[in-house]
């Protein structure tokens, strides 16, 4: 039987009435006997997480030697590949036990992500293929046998994180765990953003308070006080501090008047200070920083969509060269002017760049007021609206692609007119500039191109082109090529 909430006891710590959502934050108290609480105690658990492990590596290179028996082996290669798992799972829990990633905490937290898993065994694999170079044992282990053993060892430790932490999870929701006893004390604000009980069992953590700070500037010494002698009774391993970080005097006073309890006291984000806690940490050597605005992409990212970039508008351009000179030829017979149509866009960084289509108006505008191509616009000439509708004259861009201006994949750019314009009305429409601006796009591939008559029409091209840049990778750029195929032969808002 669950034991049921008692709001009294809020009452009785508190002195007096309780705060909003008070009382959604307790947690009863769990009936564990000391010794099964020392028992389930962290190092056991994170001992249990080891062995976990270890375990899921020895049966990932039972089931890769027995799968590659079938083919070839003998007994020799089993001991030879019980050596490498041995060394290779060795590594990659010492990793993982030196970024304290078996800590209960953490796995409640999933702090041990499937990047943080995969990340750690290519490292713990790389490692033992850098120990069989060096001691030229190479030739001792089996290639196919030792390859399976690291597939099926990935994808035990995956499972077995999974599985681990939701078994810890309900053995701390049953009471069978012991949760991390922690006193609280703060401000009514700052205590209402904790998270309310049904919540606190996945983290692991039972609240004891919590210790209301009085208004004002009164001394909190006897608020202190009545901490300390709960920690001291209920044998709380930390006590917590929620209140403002602008409140340096309290924040002084309850460090010294917590000194009487020898256990860790931790100071918790703000209001102000929790906004910044999803961004990335990073050292600037003098001081940590957070990161509110990262590159879009990184060096390695920037390299891997240079190279698609160069050998699929190589190969685009070899297919479609021979069709230039006849393109071309149409453009100066139908009407007078040159082949090519330059105008000034904005591409990456905000930098101006002259982009390169193939002829479609009368006109070769590019001033401070540029009128927008619309349905039966009377500018266009003949051949240009063929050219349009079946996106032949972008071809050109390649060109901007090879000279590194531009890439396969992007936001459109838009010429410094119409950038100055929607700039001031569109709110981030500068975050566009993040990335190389694209011949085609994840604005494009749904329909949002050509004339935007209407402020919507671009703010929803600029929440697509956010949105890629925000969620981009190799395979995306490769999808929305493949979906511009299908679009071109469907054209839409094409004119």
């Amino acid at each position: 039987m669950k034991p049921k909430r008692d709001p009294a006891l809020w009452s009785a710590d508190l002195g007096g009435s309780l705060p909003p959502g008070a009382a959604a934050l307790h947690a009863p108290r769990e009936t564990i006997s000391p010794r099964l609480s020392s028992f389930a105690s962290r190092h056991f658990i994170s001992l249990l997480g080891v062995c976990f492990d270890a375990i899921a590596l020895l049966l990932a290179a039972i089931a890769g030697y027995l799968v590659y028996i079938g083919t070839d082996g003998s007994f020799e290669e089993f001991t030879s590949l019980l050596r490498s798992a041995a060394i290779s799972g060795g590594v990659y829990i010492a990793m993982m036990l030196e970024g304290g990633y078996y800590q209960p905490q953490v796995l409640l937290s999933k702090r041990a992500s499937r990047n943080v898993i995969v990340w750690r065994w290519l490292g713990a694999v790389l490692f033992l293929v850098l120990i069989l170079f060096l001691f030229k044992r190479g030739a001792e282990v089996s290639r196919g046998s030792t390859t399976l053993f690291g597939v099926f060892a990935l994808a035990a430790l995956l499972q077995c994180n999974a599985w681990r932490s939701a078994a810890l999870r309900k053995l701390i929701v049953r009471g069978v765990v012991a949760p991390t006893r922690l006193v609280v004390i703060g401000t009514e604000q700052e205590i209402a953003r904790l998270p309310a009980s049904q919540h606190l069992g996945t983290h692991g953590v039972r609240f004891i308070g919590p210790f209301l700070l009085p208004a004002g500037i009164q001394s909190c010494a006897e608020v202190a006080a009545r901490a300390v002698a709960a920690a001291r009774g209920e044998q709380a391993e930390a006590i917590i501090l929620a209140l403002p970080w602008s409140d340096k005097e309290r924040i002084a006073e309850l460090r010294a008047e917590l000194r009487a309890v020898p256990v860790p006291v931790r100071l918790l984000p703000d209001s102000v200070a929790s906004e910044l806690q999803h961004y990335p940490q990073v050292e600037l050597g003098f001081s940590p920083a957070y990161e509110v605005q990262r590159s879009p992409l990184t060096v390695l990212e920037l390299a891997s969509k240079r190279c698609l970039d160069l050998v699929l508008s190589a190969c685009a351009g070899a297919l479609l060269l021979p069709f230039v000179p006849v393109i071309a030829l149409i453009i100066k017979l139908d009407s007078p002017g040159p082949v090519f149509f330059r105008q000034r866009r904005i591409g990456f960084d905000g930098q101006e760049f002259q982009i390169l289509k193939f002829r479609t108006m009368t006109v070769q505008e590019d001033g401070a007021a540029i009128p927008q191509a619309r349905r039966n616009d009377a500018r266009i000439t003949r051949i240009g609206r063929v050219l349009r509708a079946s996106s032949i004259d972008e071809l050109p861009q390649l060109i901007n692609v090879w000279s590194g201006k531009m890439s396969l994949v992007g936001p459109r750019p838009h010429a410094v007119a119409h950038d100055d314009h929607y700039g001031r009305l569109v709110a981030e429409y500068a975050r566009r500039h993040h990335v190389k601006p694209g011949i085609t796009g994840w604005a494009q591939i749904h329909g949002l191109r050509g004339e935007t008559a209407h402020l919507s029409q671009m703010e929803a091209r600029v929440r697509h082109d956010l949105e890629y840049i925000s969620s981009w990778s190799l395979l995306l750029d490769i999808w929305i090529l493949m979906r511009t195929v299908y679009e071109v032969c469907r054209p839409r808002n094409a004119f």
